[in-house]
């Protein structure tokens, strides 16, 4: 009997650790909102994105900011919570993982961030340096 009962739990137990969902699902918005911004600066930083793209991916975190408290709002409204529906929840999420995405995109392309970031890290276009002598 105590046998049974053991085996029962340790299966409960392994179970539930193998059937959660990843830690990035389980990220609340908020946590997801501070991390993309912290990639998205981090990014300009380093030189990775222009102020373009910055500006294009931190508008598109404070849209998903938007949406996010006018459904709180319409759910108090009429349900007298602000907590999220599933759906409301699942819409969010797509919208993040679309940011991420491009945020990751534009952190990973080809794109030249300006002469002062390139002379930082010690290379030298040819195109940069033969237009110089030859303004001498």
């Amino acid at each position: 009997m105590h046998v049974k009962i053991l085996m029962i739990s340790i299966f409960a137990i392994v179970s539930f650790f193998f059937l959660t969902p990843d830690a990035e699902a389980r990220k609340s918005l908020r946590e997801r909102y501070k991390n993309q911004r912290a990639r998205i600066e981090k990014g300009v930083e380093s030189g990775e994105m222009t102020k373009r793209e910055a500006r294009r991916s931190k508008r598109s975190l404070k849209k998903n900011r938007k949406r996010t408290q006018a459904m709180r709002d319409r759910n108090e409204e009429r349900m007298g919570s602000r907590k999220l529906t599933g759906r409301q929840k699942r819409k969010l999420r797509r919208s993040m993982n679309k940011n991420s995405k491009r945020i990751y995109k534009n952190k990973h392309d080809e794109q030249k961030r300006g002469w002062k970031k390139r002379a930082e890290d010690g290379e030298e276009m040819m195109s940069d340096v033969e237009s110089s002598d030859s303004m001498e």
